[in-house]
This record gives structure tokens, sequence and C-alpha cells, in this order.
């Protein structure tokens, strides 16, 4: 039979080893994140060139969207998902995508 203290040890191994799982992720994904921004400002909009900011620039995807690029578990995901993409201005984005619906 298993004691308390046994008991106790088990989950806090348990634990300890979940949160080293989280903080691994949240390590990858912040690596991810921080390449995505940087290709996009590297890249810029390729309808008008506008690079000056991250948070301005967005990825169109060509044809179905399998996965969000922001959902990528790792880089190599990320890459291949980014060469399938176009990076586009806000303005831009939208103009493409209000005239693919006209």
């Amino acid at each position: 039979m298993i004691t308390g203290a046994e008991q106790r040890a088990k989950w806090r191994a348990k634990w300890r080893a979940n949160r080293l799982s989280k903080k691994n992720a949240q390590a990858r994904a912040e690596a991810i994140n921080e390449f995505l921004r940087a290709h996009k400002v590297s890249v810029g909009c390729s309808e008008c060139g506008y690079r000056e900011h991250h948070a301005a620039l967005e990825v169109h995807h060509h044809g179905d969207k399998e996965l969000n690029l922001s959902f990528a578990k790792s880089m190599d995901q990320a890459k291949k998902k980014m060469q399938k993409c176009v990076v586009l201005c806000s303005n831009c984005h939208r103009i493409k995508h209000w005239n693919e619906k006209q």
C-alpha cells in the first residue's frame, strides 16, 4: 500500500515535470513568434512594400488555410507554412479579400 508521503512525492514529481514541459512549450512558442515577426518585417508587404512594424503586417494564405501560423508547434512547421503564404500590410490584405469576394 502507498503511504501518504509516497503519494505526495509522486504528485510533486509529476507536477515538476509538467511545469518544465510548459516552460519549454512557452519558450518554443515565443521563438516561433519572434521568427514570424522578423520574417514579416524583412519581407514587407508584397503589394506596397510597407515594412515599418510587424503588427501592421499580416500573413495571407493561398488557397485553404490548414493552420494558423501562430499555432505552429515547431519552427520547421512554421517555416513550411510560411512558404505557402504572402506577407501583406493590413490595408492591402483587406483590399485583397474584398476584391476576391467581388
